[in-house]
């Protein structure tokens, strides 16, 4: 049995864009999104408009739907690292 969302697409793809938001949340609402096959296009518009370019690589992957550990954690080592300053 598949296990749903609590979460309206609309509030996902925000999430997925809101720069405030750990890189953990924001991957993980895209994939969210594209387990539902939502907001394909926003979601990448999404990734592409993020700066920093190992997050921008997390969020890629998971607009196709893949959850790629390595990114995540490369993401959020680099999030930190630009947040912690």
């Amino acid at each position: 049995m598949r296990r749903a969302s609590a979460l309206a697409p609309d509030t996902l793809l925000r999430i997925a864009e809101d720069a405030r938001i750990e890189p953990e949340r924001r991957v993980a609402a895209s994939v969210a999104l594209a387990s539902r096959g939502k907001a394909k296009r926003e979601r990448r518009v999404a990734a592409h408009r993020c700066a920093c370019p190992t997050l921008r690589i997390a969020l890629a992957r998971a607009t196709e739907g893949e959850l790629d550990g390595r990114a995540i954690a490369r993401a959020t080592r680099a999030h930190h690292a630009l947040t912690t300053r």
